[in-house]
């Protein structure tokens, strides 16, 4: 028998409670040892006590505190930051805030690489609280039981029939596929995912859900089921579920309790199947206010009366961060027009807009550009920062933005006919400009212009309060701060904080970074390098932050 004062101090305590005989005791620790597993979990796993014997005790020796069944109830906004898959496999579950720290519920206090990867992903400081295995168990079950237990169904159903070619269920909802793929989209809705990636390999098949540029894996479902699946989202997108060699673009909609949701779907032959991309379309979430963009009202007028009319070609101007981008967004969605940006670089040319001839397995074929494609399809064009593109591109757009409407391909020999709906848009920040990149007046004179600026204070704080989520106090400080820097433009400064900084630093506030911190990275570091400069920025962040 192992002396006492040897034994880990979570095995002396239960000796001492006698909830364990020191032989028992012994043994456990040495499994634990021999396997490399944390003692909690070997006495997890070894069943000889409750869990809630095994919760008070590592409570008192690791000094963490415990809470009961009751409190395992997260707060919807944080299980929308953690991967639900990071939950299972790690068998840890956030909580809730506490003085700026997330709570991270665990029932080993071992657990760290869990507390790590959480920590990294939610971008969040964690600390560990500790429940009893059953009841953490229990709750992370029901929260993650939607598409874990339509892809339980999905193995069931591999395993009971040959399923390579077999006819694609399009009829009965109460399908092991249909059944998966439904509850694949409302989670996808519930979190906010912008993309689901189906994805197809040698071995396994894997699903991932983009959030905030980020792609995180869900769940595997099986790999038998992938042709079914990717045939499942085809029918519901309306595409040739027997063409599987050439890539497709599909569209459906899927009805939810608050109604319905788009999804523009696309697939692309790969060596181990189709690979599907759905993209979530939901104008519920993305609708843009065009009155929340610090507009005058005038300016608004003319717009709205601008974007009816056919020949509708507009040059957008102002400072870096002013809104320019996003109220192209909102006039698309306005419109409900397909909106191609494009953004231009002083590498670009005319053939990078129009298209050009590639090269293939089957010799040369004819690639549209962006420009053309919208022109063919009626979509709105968005040449951002036109003026860092070489003067022939801005050329090519000359025969479509006056009576003629139309675009030469020279290369093809073709006039494309601009479609009734097509429209060009252009912008660039006239600060950045000088003698060798600025418009021409010929091209100038062609469009309807738009001047934009920074909002006023007011209006400015409404849209921090709006996008970021932090109080009006902080917001307001926030626009303080970028006012008195803006003053400083042409006296030190090229350009000053723009609205889009004082948004990452009001997102990074309220995720609970130090506002200092916040200020320093976004509203100082990115618009100077001048040691000086930064030093005076610092100061008067620091007045607003003490």
């Amino acid at each position: 028998m192992e002396p006492a004062d040897h034994r880990p101090a979570l095995a002396r305590r239960l000796v001492e409670w006698a909830a364990l005989t020191p032989e028992t005791a012994d043994r456990l620790v040495a499994d634990s040892r021999q396997s490399g597993r944390p003692l909690v979990q070997q006495l997890i796993d070894s069943e000889v006590l409750a869990p809630a014997v095994i919760a008070e005790a590592a409570s008192r020796v690791f000094g963490i505190e415990r809470v009961g069944e009751a409190a395992l109830e997260p707060a919807p906004e944080l299980l929308e930051r953690v991967d639900p898959d990071l939950i299972q496999r790690h068998h840890a579950l956030p909580l809730r805030w506490r003085d700026g720290i997330l709570q991270i519920a665990v029932s080993d206090p071992a657990n760290t690489a869990a507390l790590d990867e959480l920590r990294f992903h939610a971008g969040l400081p964690v600390a560990p609280v500790l429940a009893d295995d059953d009841h953490l168990s229990a709750r992370i079950a029901r929260l993650t039981e939607g598409v874990d237990g339509a892809t339980d169904e999905l193995v069931t159903a591999a395993r009971a029939e040959a399923v390579e070619d077999a006819p694609v269920p399009n009829g009965e909802d109460d399908t092991p596929v249909i059944r998966y793929i439904n509850e694949l989209l409302r989670r996808a809705i519930r979190e906010q995912a912008s993309d689901i990636h189906l994805e197809p390999f040698e071995r396994h098949c894997r699903v991932r859900f983009r959030h905030d540029g980020m792609l995180h894996e869900v769940t595997r479902p099986p790999r038998d089921m992938a042709d079914r699946l990717a045939a499942r989202v085809k029918v519901m997108a309306r595409m040739d579920i027997a063409e599987r060699r050439l890539p497709q673009d599909g569209r459906l909609r899927f009805e939810t309790e608050s109604g319905g949701v788009d999804f523009r779907v696309s697939t692309l032959p790969t060596l181990f199947g189709e690979k599907l991309v759905l993209r979530v379309l939901d104008a519920a979430a993305t609708a843009l206010d065009l009155d929340s963009l610090g507009m005058d009202a005038d300016q608004i007028a003319v717009y709205r009366d601008a974007i009816d009319r056919p020949h509708g070609m507009i040059l957008v101007t102002g400072p870096t961060g002013s809104g320019k981008t996003r109220f192209i967004e909102y006039m698309a969605w306005k419109l409900q027009r397909p909106l191609i940006s494009v953004a231009c670089n002083e590498d670009m040319t005319a053939s990078d807009l129009v298209g050009r001839y590639l090269l293939d397995k089957d010799g040369t074929r004819w690639q549209d550009g962006p420009l053309t494609t919208a022109a063919r399809m009626g979509a709105i064009c968005y040449l951002d920062e036109v003026v860092e593109a070489r003067q022939d591109t801005t050329v090519v757009i000359h025969p479509l933005t006056d009576h003629r409407r139309v675009l030469p391909l020279e290369k093809k020999g073709e006039l494309v006919e601009a479609h009734p709906d097509f429209q060009i848009v252009i912008s660039y920040n006239p600060g950045y400009q000088n003698l060798m990149k600025d418009l021409k007046q010929s091209t100038k004179q062609r469009f309807g212009a738009l001047d934009f600026d920074y909002p006023d204070p007011d209006t400015e704080t409404e849209i921090l309060v709006h996008e970021t989520g932090v109080d009006r106090d902080t917001a307001g400080k926030l626009v303080e701060i970028a006012q008195r820097a803006r003053n400083l433009k042409g006296h030190g400064l090229d350009e000053g904080v723009s609205t889009r900084l004082l948004v990452y630093a009001g997102s990074l506030i309220a995720k609970g970074v130090d506002p200092r911190a916040a200020c320093s990275m976004t509203l100082v570091r990115p618009i100077t390098d001048d040691p000086d400069m930064r030093d005076t920025l610092d100061s008067a962040v620091s007045a607003f932050f003490s």
